[in-house]
């Protein structure tokens, strides 16, 4: 399932890494129970959020306590139109939830991607909110989902006196709106995708994924 292949993105990630980044150019806030990004505007007004909650201890079976509270949160953004189910990986310290599909208040349609895996300090929940009017292979959804496998590989647990998650990003490109100018130097300019080949500790023997994503955009000038 393509889907299922765009959750676990790899990105290398050292094990040591304390303070929490976002991809450049994101909004972020903190507080006590959750840390939230938001990217630059990828066109009408649309946005992709990442969210780090806090750890929490929990006893029930691990699937039980992501379905529960994936749905609490996701519930909280407005209308459920699907919800897909837990899904367990080959790595048994990771679990995720597929897309479920909401109407926000505001009537955009959300999917909202969750996973859950055990830290340290407790069992982390983290949560992707992408428009749906916007491709899997938006960089800023991309990027974020190279902050979260990150995090994952690095037991990443959110601390709120954190700066800010834990495995620095790679960063996010930028949105195709935000252009080089259209003359440049008496040249044409315009900017194009730069694409690479996915990365992920599924695609053995590699790692390198056989489909591409767009890494960035460059200018190119005639």
């Amino acid at each position: 399932m393509r889907w299922l292949a765009a959750l676990l993105v790899w990105i290398a990630a050292t094990a040591g890494a304390a303070a929490q980044t976002a991809p450049p150019g994101w909004s972020v806030r903190a507080s006590a129970d959750a840390w939230v990004a938001v990217s630059p505007d990828q066109g009408r007004g649309l946005n992709v959020r990442m969210i780090f909650f806090a750890p929490v201890q929990d006893g029930r079976p691990i699937a039980a306590w992501l379905e529960a509270e994936s749905g609490r949160h996701t519930a909280s953004l407005g209308r459920v139109i699907w919800a897909g189910n837990p899904v367990a990986h080959d790595d048994p310290t990771l679990l995720s939830k597929g897309r479920t599909y909401v109407e926000t208040q505001t009537n955009v349609r959300v999917a909202a991607f969750a996973w859950g895996y055990e830290t340290p300090r407790g069992r982390q929940l983290a949560m992707i909110l992408k428009p749906m009017d916007l491709a899997d292979a938006n960089a800023a959804y991309q990027g974020a989902l190279d902050v979260l496998a990150g995090a994952w590989r690095a037991r990443y647990a959110y601390a709120p006196s954190a700066a800010g998650p834990a495995p620095s990003a790679q960063a996010a490109a930028p949105s195709p709106a935000a252009a080089a100018p259209a003359r440049q130097n008496g040249r044409n300019c315009r900017r194009e995708p730069v694409w690479g080949f996915r990365l992920s500790p599924f695609c053995q023997p590699s790692g390198v994924c056989p489909d591409r994503v767009i890494k960035s955009y460059e200018t190119v000038c005639d």
